[in-house]
């Protein structure tokens, strides 16, 4: 447990700094603007190499989901995939990283890695889950997803997910 704790410390410490460390475009003023006072001054932004249009396009995150048993029930085992209280299911933290790539258009590409970091034994599940150890491996989500229509007044917004997981995690990989 201690260095599952230590893991997950040190992966909330990454995507912390590395969403702290955003860039924003600067610009400076042109040399020979001549503007009036009430407008506002003419700008020369800064050219860019590839590699920081593509790291101002990407967007990353994480999300963690705890997984347990209610309050009022503390021992009795953790809800499973249904929300059904099972007793053979162990308590486990949940994590998704997002990789957003916005390529110009409304839609951006995504690739979502998921994991489980399963906080007790798993020996009492049935299947290819029995035993699965601590860290296992989730199906990975890739797709598009952004606003496909936007009113006048932004009232209302239709966003759209279209995409499907890859099977990359023991269970979907036996099945196929």
């Amino acid at each position: 447990m201690k260095s599952s704790f230590l893991f997950l410390v040190i992966l909330g410490a990454v995507f912390t700094s590395t969403a702290s460390g955003q860039t924003y475009k600067t610009s400076k003023p042109l040399a020979n603007a001549s503007v009036a006072p009430t407008l506002p001054a003419m700008t020369e932004t800064e050219k860019k190499d590839g590699f920081q249009r593509f790291s101002d396009r990407l967007k990353i995150g994480y999300w963690s989901g705890y997984q347990s048993s209610s309050l009022g029930q503390w021992g009795s085992g953790a809800n499973d995939e249904y929300g059904v209280l099972d007793k053979t299911y162990v308590h486990n933290l949940f994590n998704q990283v997002s990789f957003n790539y916005n390529f110009g258009a409304k839609m951006n590409f995504v690739i979502n890695p998921r994991f489980t970091l399963n906080t007790g034994s798993t020996k009492s599940y049935g299947g290819n889950n029995s035993g699965k150890g601590q860290l296992s491996v989730e199906d990975m989500l890739i797709g598009f997803q952004g606003t496909i229509f936007s009113s006048e007044n932004k009232k209302f917004n239709w966003w759209m997910r279209a995409g499907g997981r890859l099977p990359t995690s023991r269970d979907s990989r036996a099945k196929i």
